[in-house]
């Protein structure tokens, strides 16, 4: 798993704000135009979409109160991450070893 350090360091209430919810709110509207492509395309919304949808909009609430209960005077420190890992499906052996993925032989 490889992990890439994205935000780091300390913001003013204001600055933090404007970091975190321009994540969260472009998350959400990810989310939002998945279940649109789906319905127009199935004729059903994304369900993973729309739930992915009702949390992020949750934790976005969570983060409001936070922030708010930061004082002008205060500062807050954000640490956020993105975690990748690689999963390969049923890929040709010509492109898992582009990837430089162990694999082995069955007999």
């Amino acid at each position: 798993m490889t992990s890439i350090d994205l935000i780091k360091g300390e913001y003013s209430p204001q600055e933090a704000g404007e970091l975190v919810m321009s994540m969260v709110d472009s998350q959400i509207n990810f989310h939002s135009l998945e279940s649109l492509r789906s319905y127009v395309q199935f004729g059903k919304p994304d369900l993973e979409s729309e739930l992915r949808v009702q949390e992020l909009k949750a934790s976005r609430e969570q983060l409001l109160a936070l922030i708010q209960k930061a004082k002008d005077n205060s500062s807050l420190r954000i640490e956020a991450a993105f975690r990748f890992s690689i999963d390969v499906k049923d890929q040709p052996e010509e492109h898992i070893q582009k990837l430089g993925i162990a694999t082995c032989a069955v007999a």
